[in-house]
């Protein structure tokens, strides 16, 4: 018997139809990859079959060893699901916990300890956290963890339940290559024994061990069957154009000698650089490497230790930091976390007058204006009086840019603006922001795990455990 079929079955959220005519069977010893574009139904369909969406239409069944049941219940049990949405939550309570306090939870069942571990229940965690490669992370809280870091944890925390099934939404998302692939080798020793469902874009690059894909368009099924062999689609990189000699430019930051620690532990070391007007840089490195450390430094939000400096054109120390958010705009997963006040995307966008989260003052005629013609140029003047939490993941990114905009700072600082973004999304996202950087004449300086935009970046950094490089693109 399966563990799970999907019988026509369909889900209305709203008055909008996200799955339709679903027909899937989950038997044992079966491991699937559903892919699709952004807005495919990829998480919608992963939820209906964790039991945390009941089928509008058509049936769900489950067999876990009892017989079959349509009722979620055991679902709830014997199903895991670890997503994007669960890592939030850690960081919109600021629940920093241990990592092994994380992973006790999963064999409790609760979002938070309420009671002291047995030794065998510290053991289980332990032994989880090994299976997943992160048994050096055991002491370490969860929030000075990087985002490769905390996706282990999840996922270790998840396998303390003892699943039968084992939900992966994006799992692999945000992570660089040497990470992906140390996370597949792991999850392969997973798969011995339980049966995972991994959602992600598009078929390039699944784990040796999926043995069957499902793709979705709109909500239904086009495609599904077992993997078949076949080499790999190649992306072509664009050519490098030769740097041309430049006069001396006016720095807008100059970070000297930087070290940077976070949680007892140098996060950056002796970073010495400058951003120069008309720049735009991408900065890149593995998980854990300092990339969303670096931003949060050109933000303000952290300083270097004794020794080292960091200087913005425009920015005097009376100033404060209120001054400093005027200049320099910051936008990241965490932001987007921290946002969930039910504001439409007009007024989102207007509270980045006072840097505020929701709107806490009624913003001037011109500050109106100056938000409309932000919502124009980021293409959502569409979505104005549309409540922020109705939109995706893509959209509401677009709406935090946006906000960010207003105030017309010199530089913007975007971390992994693309992830979760499929390869159209983020060409689309692309030619957006050079867009932006034209007509906002605006700078940027964003973090990721992958190399992409090379006619919008002019310079690189690339940042490892062992230090920095930097590169000229143009």
């Amino acid at each position: 018997m399966p563990l799970v079929e999907l019988d026509k079955a369909a889900l209305r959220l709203g008055r909008a139809t996200v799955l339709a005519d679903i027909d899937w069977r989950l038997d044992p010893h079966q491991h699937w990859a559903i892919v699709g574009g952004n807005g495919a139904g990829k998480t919608s369909l992963l939820k209906l079959i964790a039991g945390e969406y009941w089928p509008s239409d058509g049936q769900r069944v489950y067999d876990f060893g009892d017989g079959p049941e349509t009722d979620a219940v055991a679902a709830l049990r014997e199903i895991q699901i670890v997503s994007h949405e669960l890592e939030e939550r850690y960081e919109k309570f600021a629940w920093n916990f241990q990592a092994t306090v994380v992973v006790l939870t999963g064999i409790w069942d609760m979002t938070i300890p309420r009671r002291k571990a047995t030794a065998k229940e510290f053991g289980w965690a332990l032994t989880c956290l090994r299976r997943m490669g992160a048994i050096a992370l055991a002491h370490r809280p969860f929030l000075s963890l990087s985002r490769g870091e905390r996706r282990r944890v999840l996922l270790a925390r998840a396998l303390a339940g003892r699943p039968k099934v084992l939900l992966l939404d994006e799992a692999m998302a945000g992570l660089d290559q040497p990470h992906r692939q140390r996370l597949s080798k792991h999850l392969a020793g997973v798969s011995r024994h339980t049966s995972i469902v991994l959602s992600q874009h598009h078929r390039r690059q699944l784990p040796a061990w999926i043995t069957h894909v499902l793709e979705l368009e709109a909500g239904r099924i086009v495609d599904r069957g077992p993997v078949t062999s076949g080499a790999p689609r190649q992306t072509r990189r664009p050519e490098r154009r030769a740097s041309p000699n430049r006069a001396a430019a006016t720095a807008l930051v100059r970070v000297e000698a930087a070290d940077v620690w976070l949680d007892n532990r140098r996060v950056l070391s002796g970073l010495s650089w400058t951003l120069l007007a008309g720049q735009n840089w991408l900065v890149t490195g593995p998980n854990g490497a300092g990339k969303s450390t670096l931003l949060r430094l050109l933000h303000g939000q952290l300083r270097p230790a004794q020794g080292g400096r960091i200087h913005w054109r425009g920015h005097d120390a009376q100033d404060g930091i209120e001054g400093l958010r005027k200049l320099v705009a910051w936008v990241a997963p965490a932001l987007e976390t921290d946002y969930r006040y039910p504001d439409s995307v007009r007024e989102t966008v207007a509270s980045g007058f006072a840097s505020s989260i929701g709107l806490v003052r009624r913003p001037t005629r011109e500050q109106w204006g100056r938000v409309d013609e932000v919502l124009d140029t980021l293409e959502l003047t569409a979505l104005a009086e549309r409540p922020l939490a109705s939109l995706s993941y893509g959209q509401r990114r677009r709406v935090m840019i946006a906000r960010a905009l207003v105030n017309q700072p010199m530089l913007l600082l975007l971390d992994e603006p693309t992830e979760g973004m499929d390869d159209a999304t983020r060409d689309q996202f692309e030619a957006l922001l050079r867009r932006l950087v034209q007509r906002e004449s605006c700078q940027l300086v964003c973090a990721s795990h992958l190399e992409w935009g090379h006619e919008l970046f002019s310079h690189h950094l690339s940042l490892t455990q062992a230090g920095f490089k930097t590169e000229t693109y143009r």
